[in-house]
């Protein structure tokens, strides 16, 4: 009796404990695996990439950057984490001279500005320094902030409302656009070394540096030909060489090559020769030869 009142005692327990335990196996078997239920919830709470990129820069530590570029290894934010790796790393080997003691803040320079026609021609270039950009606004506008990517395209990085500062990180070859609200280009900046600012231009400022004609193009000298030389028997007339005339032993040359008788002698074909003369016409000392139709002395008629 005794025995069979333990026995009854015992079993309520046992068996409560085995119905709990199958009902706990069945509700455990329903949900799904406990990496599986890990990997759901790490989704759905996983940050975007342009949050996860502002929680490493935040930290600022090298295992920050280095667990932002192992689940972000490609794309525009991906260099900037690496160029802030090699800053770290730079900083390690030696200390920058900013934190030098008595050292003065590197002033800040104004960006490069470029013209928006020259927009088809800009694209990123390499990305191995680092730069910022200070956008200023101190207008009355909002704009667009847009950067133009390694192709040539671009890619909207936020707004600049009326009076506000912005601090872009960028490289040194990466061109940046203020456009207008539709997305046309109204400024285009190239970042200085270390900070550069990129101030928005007022309406009229724009309308002025517009007015302004380009520099003129400075012409290259024209090289003027060597001085003309004529050659022998050639006389110099204006820019070309004429043949000089051959004046003979009766005549003579003028200063601008041509030919002159001499005083008693005339031009006939091209030479200085003597009138004819009539017998009448010889003078005192000299008799006619009618073989020579003029006038000789008269030793030479003997």
């Amino acid at each position: 009796m005794n025995l069979f009142f333990r026995f009854f005692k015992r079993t309520p327990v046992v068996v409560f404990a085995g119905a709990v335990f199958l009902t706990l196996s069945s509700f455990v078997s329903g949900l799904p695996a406990t990496n599986e239920r890990n990997a759901a919830f790490a989704q759905s709470q996983a940050p975007s990439e342009a949050e996860a990129f502002e929680a490493a820069k935040a930290l600022g530590t090298t295992e920050a950057w280095n667990a932002f570029v192992a689940n972000y290894p490609a794309g525009f934010r991906a260099d900037l984490a690496r160029a802030y790796l090699k800053q770290l790393a730079d900083k390690a080997a030696s200390p920058s001279a900013s934190t030098q003691q008595g050292q003065t803040a590197t002033p800040e320079q104004p960006a490069f500005e470029q013209s928006c026609s020259e927009q088809r021609n800009l694209r990123s270039r390499e990305a191995n320094a680092p730069a910022k950009l200070r956008f200023i606004n101190p207008t009355d506008g909002t704009y667009v902030l847009q950067w133009i990517d390694y192709n040539g395209a671009l890619k909207e990085y936020g707004t600049l409302g009326p009076g506000a500062e912005i601090t872009q990180d960028t490289f040194l070859t990466h061109p940046w656009i203020v456009a207008y609200g539709e997305g046309s280009c109204r400024q285009i900046f190239l970042p200085a070394e270390g900070i550069s600012v990129a101030r928005v231009r007022t309406e009229s400022e724009l309308s002025k540096k517009k007015a302004v004609p380009p520099p003129p193009v400075a012409k290259k000298p024209v090289s003027e030909p060597p001085p003309l030389k004529c050659a022998e028997n050639y006389r110099k007339v204006g820019n070309e060489c004429v043949m000089m005339q051959n004046c003979g032993s009766n005549a003579r040359r003028g200063p601008e090559g041509d030919c002159y008788c001499n005083s008693g002698y005339h031009m006939m074909n091209g030479q200085c020769t003597r009138p004819r003369q009539q017998p009448n016409q010889c003078g005192q000392g000299e008799v006619y030869s009618s073989s020579m139709g003029q006038c000789i002395p008269k030793s030479l008629g003997r």
